[in-house]
């Protein structure tokens, strides 16, 4: 019997970083992609997630933090691991983005190697 692969959710809107995302861990685990908010909200309805990658910057009305807050207003998702990800680099994103429920938070350009380890980490604490 096959071990399942861990589901991912890369909430990401631009479609060159989502093949990133594709190339750096789909050998690992199984991605799902949203480009926005409402995207990933309609993937949490029918899909257990493992983890979500999540780029706070989104094109559209909702950015990143607001599908953080909405993740963690579910009692069941307290532990499911988000990992923050932005071209914003400035401390005050870094402390909004834990503010509202991520556990950790990365700035782009992305470091491969950081980020593997770090959804390892997550993944198998």
């Amino acid at each position: 019997m096959t071990k399942r692969k861990k589901n991912i959710l890369v909430v990401e809107d631009d479609v060159l970083v989502q093949t990133l995302y594709q190339y750096l861990l789909s050998a690992q685990y199984q991605l799902l992609v949203a480009s926005n908010v409402s995207s990933a909200t309609k993937i949490f309805e029918r899909e257990k997630i493992d983890c979500v990658i999540l780029d706070l910057a989104l094109a559209g009305e909702e950015s990143g933090l607001v599908l953080a807050r909405f993740i963690r207003q579910d009692p069941k998702n307290h532990e499911l691991p988000i990992i923050a990800v932005t071209a914003h680099a400035f401390p005050v994103d870094q402390q909004n983005a834990l503010e509202a429920g991520c556990d950790e938070y990365m700035s782009k350009p992305l470091d491969a190697n950081i980020l593997l380890k770090m959804i390892e980490d997550l993944l198998n604490p």
